[in-house]
């Protein structure tokens, strides 16, 4: 009975951290989640901006026909949206780095923001996302750290576990036996041996 109503207990709060982490992704044992639901909060904000909407979704080739040749490197806030749920991001830098592409396109096609409202309403776009990655800056360099620290170890492991890999095929049954026959004769003494792995552990 007792361990009936543990595991129930148990389930209950499984259940309860799962409803906690959905309501609160920055709850989220995931880094990058917690990274994203920032970075989105900060996207919806610049999409909140009255008029706006020009900068939503990328330049339609049909109705402004000669953009795309004049600029190489199109972004917009639909497009930094969607890589933010991709998680596609993984340092501050790189978001902010889109925001702002954003302006230098409009200034490069319509112009400085003294002579664009298209370029004025850019400028202020990039300045409220600015704005609040100053103000989540603590949280969001500490979700970046351990996004990039986890992935660097992964990055730092990997070859040598490749290596050890291919390292055990290329050994032969032939080769296995010579060296444990070479691993014995190294004692002369097969009490001794078995004394000492008796002793070892690990």
């Amino acid at each position: 009975m007792f361990e009936l109503a543990s595991k129930r207990l148990v389930e209950k709060e499984q259940q309860l951290m799962k409803l906690e982490k959905a309501i609160n992704p920055l709850l989220d044992d995931n880094d990058r989640v917690g990274f994203g639901f920032v970075l989105e909060k900060i996207v919806q904000a610049c999409k909140n901006i009255p008029k706006s909407v020009p900068f939503h979704t990328r330049v339609d080739a049909k109705k402004v026909p000669f953009y795309y040749q004049k600029i190489t490197k199109p972004m917009d806030l639909g497009t930094i949206e969607a890589n933010v749920k991709a998680h596609h991001y993984v340092t501050v830098e790189e978001f902010r780095n889109d925001i702002h592409q954003i302006l230098i396109n409009s200034e490069m096609y319509n112009g400085p923001a003294e002579k664009s409202s298209y370029t004025a309403k850019a400028t202020e776009i990039v300045a409220l996302a600015d704005k609040m990655l100053a103000e989540n800056s603590v949280q969001l360099s500490e979700l970046e750290a351990n996004i990039n620290g986890f992935d660097l170890n992964i990055g730092e492991v990997e070859p040598e576990i490749e290596e050890a890999m291919a390292n055990d095929e290329e050994m032969t049954d032939a080769e296995e036996g010579g060296v444990l026959v070479d691993d014995l004769a190294l004692s002369g003494n097969e009490l001794e041996d078995e004394e000492m792995g008796e002793s070892c552990c690990n």
